[in-house]
């Protein structure tokens, strides 16, 4: 289960470049007609990787319950992780709820600062999901020498999310 949900996380990372990507191009007007399917897709992946991240969580956690073994450091990065993605779980449904109910309704005065926080509380939770998840996404995938490879994957997260912040916050300028 977990080398499925290995394969579904890069899935996820290579379609959320790409919605990054195209969604900075729709932010700067070109006409972009691949953000819904993308959207969708992601949020399917999304979807099944919260439910095998769940089963992996409660079977981690019976397994600590039964053998008394709790590790302190790896327990909190553990939960870290977990606290991320619930974060990025509320940040996903805000962010989706203000696009289709703006779509609904333009005018709508409740969904516009929804929309204005979600969008950058999205972006900066995804980061730290996929900032926090870096080392056991590369062991999982069997990488060797990691610690230069995760550097290299932290910057280009680091410099994605900036990217991604500098585009909703053009765009919350310019509405």
């Amino acid at each position: 289960m977990r080398k499925i949900n290995t394969i579904i996380t890069v899935m996820i990372m290579v379609l959320l470049v790409d919605h990054i990507i195209f969604g900075g191009l729709h932010l700067m007007g070109a006409n972009v007609n691949v953000m819904k399917p993308l959207a969708l897709s992601i949020l399917a992946l999304v979807f099944i990787h919260v439910i095998i991240s769940v089963i992996v969580t409660i079977k981690a956690e019976k397994v600590g319950f039964k053998t008394n073994v709790r590790y302190n450091k790896e327990n909190r990065d553990f939960w870290m992780r977990r606290a991320s993605g619930c974060l990025i779980l509320v940040a996903v449904i805000m962010h989706v709820v203000s696009i289709i109910g703006l779509k609904i309704n333009p005018q709508n005065a409740f969904l516009k600062p929804i929309r204005s926080y979600a969008t950058p509380l999205l972006a900066i939770s995804v980061a730290w999901h996929l900032f926090s998840n870096v080392r056991p996404l590369l062991i999982s995938l069997g990488v060797k020498k990691i610690d230069t490879k995760e550097k290299i994957i932290k910057a280009i997260i680091v410099v994605l999310t900036l990217f991604a912040l500098a585009a909703i916050i053009r765009r919350t300028m310019m509405h």
